[in-house]
């Protein structure tokens, strides 16, 4: 009998272990994916932002309110119609957004969305030929930090 109870006791603790080793590795690789989504997310974002910004006939940086939170980079395109690149507040989130003809801002493309509208940041500043962006904040519980500087195409 004492056997028997020495080896269930075994049995526990080791099941135990294995338990906890089991989510130990799951809040893991739910991080790591959640990480990745948020840097593929914003890669994109910049990639499709240096297209445009290379394509433009002019870049600006604004802070037009209403439903925008903070600055955007506003681009004049060949067709006339300037697009933008901002944050936009939403219904329960705050958005990263393309929007391709600023006079009908319902057409926004959103690149990513956070929850809460305190956990991200984007600051364009404009430079000679160039423009630099840096968004910041945190989403899932995972913080980010990424800029990059797009240089324009003169002439």
């Amino acid at each position: 009998m004492v056997e028997l109870l020495v080896s269930v006791v075994i049995a526990v603790i080791v099941l135990l272990t294995i338990g906890a080793i089991s989510q130990v590795a799951i809040r893991s690789h739910n991080r790591c994916f959640n990480e990745t989504e948020i840097y593929a997310d914003v890669s994109y974002g910049f990639k499709l932002m240096q297209k445009r910004v290379r394509e433009s006939m002019s870049v600006a940086v604004d802070t037009p309110g209403g439903s925008w939170t903070g600055s955007r980079v506003v681009i004049g395109n060949k067709t006339g119609n300037d697009s933008a690149f901002g944050l936009y507040q939403n219904t329960g989130t705050l958005d990263l957004v393309y929007v391709p003809d600023v006079t009908v801002e319902a057409t926004r493309e959103v690149i990513t969305s956070v929850p809460v509208a305190e956990t991200i940041t984007l600051t364009p500043t404009l430079g000679t030929g160039s423009v630099e962006v840096q968004i910041q904040g945190e989403k899932s519980g995972v913080p980010f930090d990424l800029s990059t500087v797009i240089m324009r195409r003169l002439g």
